[in-house]
């Protein structure tokens, strides 16, 4: 009797060990919006001018030039990287653009962020449109890849776009937008893999620009989305991704009638390991939803519901951004003609920012629409981590659909 008892004790207190699923994923670094699109941040460019480069917040003395260059024809940028945790910009890495007003150019990388440009490897030539990587200081197999391009902005747009950047770096002489660049952004890993004898594909989100992929919870942190079945990596990917779940052993996925949760995953982003669980994945904002009693936080510290904003039978545009975001920046003459139409309503809700620079912005960009805070429930609920989002709201207080170009914004609206 004894020994039937310590015999049920010890099966009923062992843990059960759910089976591990390993995966190898396949190294295809792509754009989140297909291969086609046209989102991509301006990389505006400053003259060199005393080996002295100047970022929005600080400035620091380059400490080698590249053998042979010619200062005088060269401009410096930056590109948002956080992957080095010493480099002389904090969250940036710089560059050096030499001959940047001629048809073909060589673009110096200060890859360890030391401001040493002699102990970076070789410059790239740069014509038209080109794809290098960074790699992270503390796993030099994690990449993160940029693709760059010329501007190719217009003449008639240049004065309003260089004094809308030029307030924001205060000590450079900025170059005209006509020779700045392009950056997209190849964050997002796609792997095709198969569970179990079934096609899934595995989307990997490099959301912190690091080049690894590591548990962070934050609204910024890096995602995991798996579905059913393969999936091209020439397609839009933003919409899907708003399903994406933070990268931690909660992210939980149905896949042919089955649930599993991610058991590990490498820095590196080469393997992720998967396991059955009971647990069901939760759900998300889904198109149709109404979110008319839903409670935003305005910039003045009230709160207002979704249904406030809805008004004469309009409808209503969420306009996700940042004081942070480039292509925020360059999208915000589209929504300021589109509320100047008198057709709908806005209101802008700011991610990472504080009240102090909300209102900053609101001043020296003149904003006519109301202002809010991404908030803690906010974050949550929608899982916005493309920048800017739109979310367009009907009369009616439902969800039509979030768009992340705001030229999209005519045509689901109808405009």
């Amino acid at each position: 009797m004894k020994f039937s008892a310590l015999f049920l004790l010890l099966t009923f207190s062992y843990p059960i060990i759910a089976q591990e699923i390993p995966l190898e994923l396949e190294a295809n670094y792509i754009s989140q919006f297909g291969l086609e699109s046209d989102l991509v941040s301006f990389v505006p460019l400053f003259k060199l001018s005393k080996n002295q480069i100047n970022n929005q917040e600080q400035s620091a003395d380059i400490k080698q030039l590249p053998k042979g260059i010619k200062t005088e024809n060269t401009a410096y940028g930056f590109l948002y990287f956080t992957g080095l945790k010493h480099s002389s910009f904090p969250r940036e890495i710089c560059f050096l653009i030499e001959g940047y007003q001629d048809s073909v150019a060589t673009i110096y990388l200060d890859r360890n962020g030391n401001l040493d440009f002699s102990d970076d490897g070789k410059a790239i030539s740069y014509k038209n449109k080109e794809t290098f990587s960074l790699a992270n200081e503390n796993h030099q197999k994690a990449i993160l890849y940029y693709e760059i391009g010329r501007s190719q902005i217009s003449p008639n747009n240049e004065s309003a776009l260089k004094s809308r950047y030029q307030s924001k770096y205060p000590k450079s002489e900025i170059i005209g937008p006509r020779f700045w660049l392009t950056a997209k952004r190849l964050n997002l890993r796609l792997s095709q893999n198969s569970l179990e004898g079934k096609a899934i594909s595995i989307l990997l989100l490099d959301n912190s620009a690091d080049g690894c992929f590591r548990m962070e919870t934050h609204s910024q942190g890096d995602r995991i989305l798996i579905l059913e079945g393969t999936f091209q990596g020439n397609q839009d990917f933003s919409s899907l991704l708003r399903q994406a779940q933070v990268l931690d052993p909660n992210a939980v996925f149905s896949l042919y009638s089955q649930a599993y949760y991610l058991k590990s995953f490498s820095p590196d982003g080469r393997q992720i390991s998967l396991a059955k669980t009971s647990t069901k994945p939760e759900p998300v904002f889904i198109e149709g939803e109404d979110i008319s009693d839903f409670s935003i936080q305005l910039l003045d510290g009230s709160s207002a519901n979704v249904g406030s904003f809805l008004k004469d039978g309009k409808p209503l545009i969420i306009d996700v951004g940042g004081t942070w975001c480039g292509g925020c920046l360059k999208q915000e003459p589209e929504i300021k003609k589109i509320y100047a139409s008198t057709k709908v309503e806005v209101i802008g809700v700011f991610e990472h920012d504080n009240q102090q620079s909300v209102e900053v912005y609101r001043k020296s960009h003149d904003l006519p629409w109301t202002l809010a805070l991404a908030d803690a429930k906010f974050r949550k609920h929608f899982n916005i981590t493309l920048f800017p989002s739109y979310i367009l709201v009907s009369p009616e207080g439902k969800i039509i659909s979030v768009v992340n170009n705001a030229r999209d914004i005519y045509s689901s609206l109808s405009l």
